[in-house]
């Protein structure tokens, strides 16, 4: 038997089950009940996506979304209250990640261009342990998912070019 796909009204309906709203109370979060990831926030799927909860909130409640969707309120990431979500750019993120005491960075950006200059020469076990991170840190850094303007960063400072476009 084929698998039957659920119209949208009915994965909104299910969603929407899945929160805990308190209706007598609107500034309390609006926690999510489904499945939990790894880093706190909740995940559902709709249209054939995968969607964070507090995205997937923010885009039905709220509308579209161009950059990121962020929480005003701390500690709570399974929270899909839209009064508690606002959009912004990475930046934003970044500035309330370590508001909320998550800012995590724990190396510069000479370090990251040291460990991309390293690439090939040293495996990524050896880089991790030299700046105490993680090996996913070191492939990402590799990768240009993580500190992707370092190499040219530290070269444009070192010629005095940083105002240069």
């Amino acid at each position: 038997m084929a698998r039957q796909i659920k119209t949208d009204e009915q994965s909104i309906d299910e969603f929407v089950n899945l929160l805990a709203v308190d209706f007598d109370n609107p500034d309390y979060c609006w926690t999510f009940s489904g499945t939990i990831l790894v880093s706190g926030y909740g995940r559902f799927r709709f249209q054939q996506k995968d969607w964070r909860a507090h995205r997937l909130a923010y885009h039905l409640f709220v509308g579209d979304i161009d950059n990121d969707v962020l929480h005003k309120c701390i500690g709570n990431r399974r929270c899909c209250n839209p009064l508690h979500l606002y959009g912004g750019d990475n930046i934003d993120n970044q500035d309330d990640r370590a508001t909320q005491g998550r800012a995590g960075r724990k190396i510069n950006m000479y370090q990251a261009t040291c460990i991309k200059s390293l690439s090939g020469l040293v495996s990524n076990n050896t880089l991790a342990c030299w700046f105490n991170i993680s090996r996913r840190q070191v492939n990402n850094i590799r990768r240009d998912k993580q500190w992707y303007r370092a190499v040219d960063n530290v070269i444009q400072t070192d010629l005095g070019m940083e105002n240069a476009t």
